[in-house]
């Protein structure tokens, strides 16, 4: 990568920090050097925010497997959670208003929340103490460490872009065929995959060591049986990841058939964030949709020190009858390629 562009793209990060900035937020407009960055990665037409914030995401990420320092790891964390790469969910909006309150007409964008919210981040990833509250005042005199190991986080991915790249595309160049191969004429349109529904949402919150069951809804929207196929892991079965079995097997689907693909994950015992991919391979080995949606199948858990009812959880989300997709216009929408690289 050229090395102005990889300074460009961490100031832009560091400038989303500064005290006087009116809307912190990442925008392709505010963000025109990563947004270049995000067209290679995800390999689309138009970027949008949420794909800056993933790409973001990513980063630090990658960032946070070469280091050993947990305080690091913890800035890392709260700068996520300044920008609102790092969404708060309904408990951790509670805490945020007990630890502020004076704050009226709640509104996450807003920096007493931000400052908030990242501050819960970083203890909570030094501490599995969950519950404590905190004033926005402590996240403002800390926002300047998290902008700074942020910052690093995204210099280092563009100083080591080749490395980044090739750790997000490793399982496309393993994967991909000579032209007029099999899986080259699957991109064609007639092998098509499209999600109608999936259980524990992006997010959810999970104590040490639980095993939960994620369930993915898919459809053969193609005209290409699925036969043999599997879901293959494409993130590092290490550690500093959730566990779950590197290949699942995806039931034996005809076009216009929807399928339940479910695998069980069990979440570190230590504070973390992490995210888990899969993409659907065929009876080779090989990705049916090898230049399509790098992330595939996603599961995005985070691991806390807390009591919570898991088999509950675990009940509810997995005997629930899976969603028709007969009307997803509105309930559904078309998502296709999903497991593609």
């Amino acid at each position: 990568m050229d090395s102005l562009l990889a300074v460009t793209c961490t100031e832009e990060v560091a400038r989303r920090f500064a005290p006087k900035q009116p809307d912190p937020s990442l925008s392709p407009e505010n963000c025109p050097a990563l947004s270049k960055l995000s067209l290679e990665v995800f390999d689309k037409d138009v970027v949008e925010t949420s794909d800056l914030n993933k790409l973001i995401l990513l980063m630090a990420e990658r960032y946070q497997e070469s280091l050993e320092s947990r305080d690091e790891r913890a800035r890392v964390r709260g700068g996520l959670a300044y920008l609102l790469c790092l969404q708060p969910k309904e408990h951790d909006r509670f805490l945020i208003q007990r630890g502020n309150p004076n704050l009226k007409n709640f509104r996450v964008e807003t920096k007493q929340v931000r400052d908030t919210w990242a501050f819960m981040n970083y203890k909570r990833t030094l501490s599995p103490q969950g519950e404590t509250s905190y004033s926005s005042k402590s996240g403002q005199i800390h926002r300047a460490s998290f902008q700074a190991a942020l910052s690093r986080a995204v210099r280092f991915c563009c100083e080591n872009w080749q490395d980044f790249r090739a750790s997000q595309a490793a399982d496309n160049r393993e994967s991909v065929n000579p032209p007029g191969s099999e899986v080259q004429r699957n991109e064609s349109g007639s092998d098509v995959a499209e999600l109608v529904s999936e259980t524990i949402p992006d997010g959810t919150i999970f104590p040490f060591g639980s095993t939960f069951t994620k369930t993915w809804t898919l459809r053969n929207s193609g005209n290409v049986p699925w036969n043999n196929r599997q879901l293959k892991r494409m993130t590092p079965n290490s550690a500093t990841y959730p566990y779950s079995p590197d290949f699942v097997a995806v039931p034996h689907t005809l076009p216009g058939e929807a399928t339940m693909i479910s695998v069980d994950i069990t979440v570190t015992r230590y504070p973390s964030l992490a995210q888990v991919r899969f993409k659907m391979v065929d009876e080779h080995g090989h990705l049916c949709w090898p230049y399509l949606n790098p992330l595939g199948l996603t599961v995005i858990v985070e691991s806390r020190g807390l009591s919570l009812d898991i088999q509950g959880l675990k009940a509810a989300k997995t005997t629930a009858a899976p969603q028709q997709p007969t009307q997803r216009i509105a309930e559904a929408p078309r998502r296709t390629g999903i497991m593609g690289g």
